[in-house]
């Protein structure tokens, strides 16, 4: 099964996963800390490290920009954020 991305940042594909909860209103910098952490905890952050925009990066249309495993991770981010 093939994960769901959002055509937009890396940053934002991740952080969609804390809307809905009391956490969706904290201050980009503070999200940024948690998406930064979920993605260490799903092993993106060596990949995204490499990306010349870094969280910035847009993933384009479902994601494919990114290979299937790095789309799971994000994925994967997405779900250990919330």
């Amino acid at each position: 099964q093939e994960p769901f991305l959002f055509n937009d940042t890396l940053f934002n594909n991740v952080a969609f996963g804390l809307c809905g909860t009391s956490m969706q209103d904290l201050s980009k910098e503070e999200k940024l800390k948690m998406v930064e952490e979920a993605c260490r905890e799903a092993y993106a952050e060596e990949f995204i490290s490499k990306l010349p925009q870094g969280y910035d990066t847009l993933v384009g249309e479902s994601g494919i920009k990114l290979s299937g495993g790095q789309r799971q991770r994000i994925a994967i981010a997405r779900s250990i954020i919330k």
